[in-house]
């Protein structure tokens, strides 16, 4: 019985990170193609950094996570949960790329090479972290 529920446990959990991954990825879409330019001007920079590249940043951070367990990770070896995360890692940069270049059609928006390279820097580290914290999951079992 026991079984069962760690089962049903999953699958709600796999049910809500799906749900969840739809949903950020809306959000994603609708940040990076809204017409922000109504909002009120904010400080340009943060502690030297642009603030526009750090929104970049957090933006495309969660994404490696998300996308990690909505599909319900379980390795065998530490190469598969190395070569899911470089590939998780490679789509997230893809992602990011294809809002910069849809983004350079909009009349309203530019793209921009350093908000690229924000996004993918986010995503990166992201999936850095999530390697570290599956390989100490590993090294426990």
């Amino acid at each position: 019985m026991a079984t069962t529920r760690n089962s049903t446990k999953c699958k709600v959990s796999d049910i809500l990170f799906r749900a969840l991954l739809i949903i950020y990825i809306g959000a994603i879409a609708y940040l990076c193609f809204a017409n922000m330019n109504n909002l009120p001007q904010i400080q340009k920079e943060f502690f030297g950094i642009p603030t526009d590249k750090l929104v970049h940043f957090c933006m495309f951070f969660p994404f490696p996570i998300i996308a990690f367990y909505a599909y319900d990770r379980r390795f065998k070896t530490r190469v598969e949960l190395v070569s899911s995360l470089v590939k998780l890692c490679a789509w997230g940069c893809i992602f990011a790329g294809v809002t910069e270049m849809i983004q350079a059609t909009l009349p309203y928006r530019t793209q921009d090479v350093k908000d690229f390279a924000a996004d993918c820097i986010g995503i990166a580290l992201s999936s850095v972290i999530l390697l570290i914290f599956n390989l100490i999951k590993f090294k426990k079992k």
